[in-house]
């Protein structure tokens, strides 16, 4: 952040800010939305769901991933645990953008939770 866009801290002020939690949440997330499109970022909006081949073609294991028990097809059968291989899809269907193309999103990601095992999900 600091070499692209001369900054290091970004600072948000607002009287209600700490009352309540999922109005801080939103807050926050429109104040960097705001500020990531100011310098110029587009956002983006991605599934929540990748699929095996996506995970393979971006050198991800699929084996590291939250599958689902009964997905609706093949192209949605893992819960992302990060962005990376969505956004890289997004930039290789926008080829001709993809040099000057800038993106962001704001999204939920999947992580397994170390108190269960992987089955335990696979219901």
């Amino acid at each position: 952040m600091e070499k692209k866009f001369g900054t290091k801290v970004v600072v948000i002020q607002e009287d209600n800010f700490n009352l309540n939690p999922k109005r801080v949440r939103e807050f926050c997330e429109e104040k960097i939305k705001t500020a990531l499109k100011y310098w110029g970022l587009t956002e983006v909006f991605s599934y929540s769901m990748v699929s095996k081949d996506l995970l393979a073609k971006t050198q991800f294991a699929s084996e590291d991933y939250l599958k689902i028990a009964n997905p609706l097809s093949d192209e949605w059968e893992y819960l992302r645990q990060n962005i990376i291989p969505s956004h890289l899809n997004i930039l290789s269907q926008n080829t001709s953008l993809a040099e000057s193309l800038s993106i962001f999103e704001i999204a939920n990601i999947y992580l397994e939770l170390n108190c269960r095992k992987k089955k335990d999900y696979e219901r």
